[in-house]
């Protein structure tokens, strides 16, 4: 059997050890078939390609945290130690058991936290809460309604956080980790949104109207911790997953707790596909544990 070398490479690599250069290994390495299709990212656990990782197979672990939240409070917690790109570990730059958040001073706004990192070997210092996002995952984005009359003051939609923590896996599952600020949104407000967000319909969209709740909020003590949780089918709200190229999950479980008299409250997230829950798949199995391992993690001690 002959080993045929397309034309063009073998030209290529002719010329180029022609011109005094020597990247043959890679020329020849490099054939049209491979060249036109991007290397596939690799579980660094595994060898395997990520997006080609069966249900079932994946091997999370959690890494546990110490957080000195405002000199005020000391906040435990774990989260799912994952290695996908779609996901956020937690506080880059800073200790899993010493991690500080500090209020920052930013020009023209009010005092933020911040989270205390160490990088290129700097001091330890917190970071601009503008370059590090920390606004939006404490403060967060204000949304206004568009039909608020202009004599009346703006009515509030919503108002969005980014997580601290962020996990995709099984395509369908998202769980996250946050802390936000009760002035921006209180867990009482959030609620009341959340029950007009669920109870809103659309003559037209029988597919908006399917929304409901599946467990209507209540509250629920978790190992010394008081929670405000609910459960809410939102199919029109699926979002779509690049890095599993699929739709996320329909259905929102969230959990709420305060940090103390601090002014703040932790949430934890659960993203996942109802008929996933109802048939109790594997997946779906696996994606609780995880939840619920979470949640059951988080203590809160005045410092």
């Amino acid at each position: 059997m002959k080993l045929r070398i397309p034309l063009c490479v073998s030209m290529l690599a002719a010329s180029m050890l022609l011109s005094g250069c020597q990247p043959f290994i890679w020329v020849v390495a490099c054939f049209p078939s491979r060249c036109n299709s991007p290397t596939p990212l690799l579980d660094p656990r595994t060898g395997e390609p990520l997006n080609d990782k069966a249900p079932g197979r994946s091997q999370e672990t959690l890494e546990y945290f110490q957080m000195d939240f405002l000199g005020q409070y000391t906040v435990k917690h774990a989260f799912i130690n994952d290695y996908h790109p779609s996901s956020k570990r937690c506080y880059l730059g800073s200790p899993i058991d010493n991690v500080q958040v500090v209020m920052n001073h930013l020009k023209n706004a009010d005092n933020v936290p911040a989270i205390v990192v160490t990088r290129k070997g700097l001091p330890p210092r917190p970071i601009a809460p503008v370059l590090a996002d920390n606004r939006s995952e404490f403060i967060g984005r204000t949304y206004y309604k568009r039909d608020t009359p202009p004599d009346a003051p703006q009515e509030v939609l919503r108002v969005d956080f980014d997580a601290l923590c962020h996990v995709s896996f099984y395509r369908n599952n998202v769980i996250t980790f946050g802390i936000r600020s009760a002035t921006s949104e209180s867990i009482q407000t959030h609620v009341q949104r959340m029950v007009a967000r669920v109870n809103d319909r659309r003559d037209s969209d029988p597919y908006y109207n399917s929304r409901h709740f599946l467990d209507i909020p209540k509250a629920e003590q978790v190992r010394g911790n008081t929670w405000t949780w609910y459960r809410a089918y939102m199919p029109d709200e699926r979002f779509y997953d690049v890095a599993h190229r699929s739709y996320g999950g329909d259905t929102m479980e969230t959990w709420m707790t305060p940090i103390g008299d601090t002014g703040y409250y932790i949430t934890v997230n659960f993203k996942f596909i109802k008929s996933e829950r109802d048939s109790n798949t594997e997946n779906y199995q696996r994606a609780r544990q995880l939840m619920d391992s979470v949640l059951q993690s988080v203590v809160i001690q005045k410092r």
